[in-house]
Parts: structure tokens; sequence; C-alpha cells
């Protein structure tokens, strides 16, 4: 499984720093002619482009790699409330829905739709599993995992966290079916009656949120699902293009020229110098040259020869003041570094290049 879903995050880095060269010039054309028919063309081509990230999205939630775009703080109390009555009307009238929501009002940074997926599989998992009815009762609330639990589970992080919990009364599973839950493809449905894609799929957006997702069942008592989603304390802040131009000077290294041509069409659009180079051993002595010229580095993570990663280990030997922004199709944490992802936005490149400089 864990093959698999490399192989599949790697074939989509690529197919997605196409479309990020796609995207990003045809945004710029769009900004920039007035002929409304030329602009309808492009505005269908954005759109197309869209469609294609969003099959790419579905091919990374397998690989554990798919992006967080339009992440923002839900009110979990209210969305869930909303989410049961609309669910009410799908799952039929034997099904009693019951819900245990805290006075309290929980917050957290997710993206909706990877919300909605998430419920809406469990939900129909629940409802299959009790096909002469029964009920569902869903819990919300917030704990404390500390050093002991983490002793105990050692993937788990000490921390805060938000609990997603969902028990049915339905069929309940074995030990052996309860291994296997969580595979692509695995199913225990009729033939033509599933695709045994729900389960792994919530498992893939729960680890994508570093979550953790525990099930609990045994056969003819029923089945409870935990998700424990690490609480997470971010802002959403508008962004003002204005504040987003500079003219420092930027080091550019990228081995695919489309993202390349793109990136440096954007910072000079904002007012940047650009410097640019196609593979690390290049941009090391483009940095050798230009120690105290260049202001900022934009590497890619993945390139022939020297990857991101030892190129900054080797700027920072040159300069160890060094300011380094790593750029990939993949999210990145690095603790050490900012990252960006490529297929983000071009405000929040933008974004996040301008903060270097504050």
């Amino acid at each position: 499984m864990d093959s698999l879903g490399s192989l599949s995050g790697k074939i989509v880095h690529e197919f997605k720093n196409i479309l990020s060269g796609i995207y990003g010039f045809s945004s710029v054309l769009l900004s920039k002619i007035e002929d409304e028919k030329l602009k309808d063309h492009l505005k269908r081509i954005l759109e197309i482009t869209e469609r294609a990230k969003s099959l790419a999205e579905k091919l990374l939630i397998f690989s554990r790699r798919e992006e967080v775009k339009e992440a923002q703080n839900i009110n979990l109390n209210k969305y869930l409330l909303q989410f049961s009555e609309f669910i009410k009307t799908l799952i039929g009238s034997e099904i009693i829905v019951n819900l245990e929501i805290p006075e309290r009002e929980i917050f957290y940074k997710i993206d909706e739709s990877h919300m909605e997926v998430i419920l809406m599989n469990l939900f129909t998992n629940a409802k299959d599993a009790m096909p002469e009815g029964g009920k569902i009762t869903v819990g919300l609330k917030e704990v404390c995992l500390d050093m002991e639990y983490s002793y105990s589970h050692p993937l788990v992080k000490p921390g805060k966290y938000v609990v997603l919990c969902m028990t049915d009364t339905g069929i309940g599973m074995d030990e052996r079916t309860k291994e296997r839950i969580f595979e692509p493809f695995f199913t225990t449905k009729p033939k033509g009656k599933g695709t045994g894609l729900g389960l792994a799929t919530v498992y893939g957006l729960v680890k994508n949120y570093e979550g953790h997702i525990h099930v609990y069942s045994e056969v003819g008592r029923g089945t409870t699902f935990k998700i424990y989603l690490p609480q997470q304390y971010q802002s959403n802040l508008p962004i003002d293009k204005e504040s987003l131009k500079g003219n420092e000077k930027i080091l550019i290294v990228d081995d695919d020229p489309q993202i390349r041509q793109y990136l440096i069409s954007l910072l000079k659009e904002f007012g940047y110098k650009v410097y640019e180079a196609k593979e690390g051993k290049e941009a090391i002595e483009i940095y050798r040259k230009n120690p105290h010229e260049i202001d900022l580095c934009l590497l890619d993570l993945v390139m022939p020869g020297l990857g991101g990663l030892e190129v900054m280990r080797q700027i920072k030997n040159i300069n160890p003041e060094a300011k380094i922004i790593i750029m990939s199709g993949y999210p990145l944490d690095f603790k050490d570094t900012v990252s960006v992802e490529k297929s983000c936005l071009p405000e929040e490149i933008l974004l996040k290049i301008r903060t270097q400089f504050i």
C-alpha cells in the first residue's frame, strides 16, 4: 500500500508541475489582455486546469499528500448540526441520528470539502451496516493526549486534539475484516455494490492533517470510529496585492523550465530582480559569486544531482544568514526553513516570499 501511494504521489507530482505552468501563465495573460473573447478562452483554460487539479487531488488522497487549499476555521458544532439534518434525508427514517455536541464551540482549520467527504463516507458505511435500521451517534470533544498515551500509541504525538466519534448499532466486524478496512479497494459488499475506496479516502484525509483514526468493533455489537485531529491555531488574513511588491534579488532554482519561467515572470511582475539556475551545482556557483547580492533563495526540493536540501546546506555554509524557501509539488513542513507548495496561488507564494523581508 505504501508503494502504491508513493507511485501515485510521484506521478501526480510531475502532473501538477505541468498544471502549475498552464495555470500560472494563463493567469498572467488574463491579467494583461483586454479582448473579451480572448479572456473567455483563457477562463475556459483555467476552468479545465482546475478540473485536472481536482483529479490530481483525488489521487493524492491515496498517497496521503493531498493539498489543503481551502482550509478555514470551521465551527464544528454548527457544521455537524447542519450536516446531520442533511444526511437524514439520505439515510432514511429507519435510522436515528443522535448528536452529542458540547455547549462550548469547537473550531478546527480544515478544508470544508474534506470534512464533508469524511462524514459522508462514515455515515454511508454506518447505514450499510444497519440494513434493518438502527442508531448512529455522533460525538465531538476536545482532549489533551499526554506522554503516557503517546508511549502506548507511538504514532500519536502528545498535544491537544479535536475528537470526532461515530458509533453505529450495526452488524459489526470481526478482527480479520477490521484489519483491512482502510485498504484501497477492499470491500465486504457484493460485487457492484461498493468500490472499497470510502474508508481508504477517510484514512488518507485524516493522515493528511497529521491525525489518527481508530476503529472499535465486535460482531453483532456495532462499530465505533474515532478520529483524532491535532488542534491548530492559524488565522486567515486577507492578502493585499500591493503589499506583495518588492525590489529584492531572488535566486530561483528549478529543473522544470515551465515552473522556472512562470516564477520568473511572476516575480518580475511584482518588481523583484531574479537570478535563475536549472540545477543545484549551478545555483551554488551563482550564490558563491553573489552572496551579498542575493536576498533570498527559492529552491526546488527534488532535482537531478543535488536536491534542494543539499543546495540549502551548501549555501548556508557560504552564508549562515542566507534566507531560504524550499518548494515542491508536495505539501512540506520543514522545521528549520520556510516551505511553499508549487500549486499555491500566486498571491500565496508572494506572501511567503514577502514575509522573509519584513
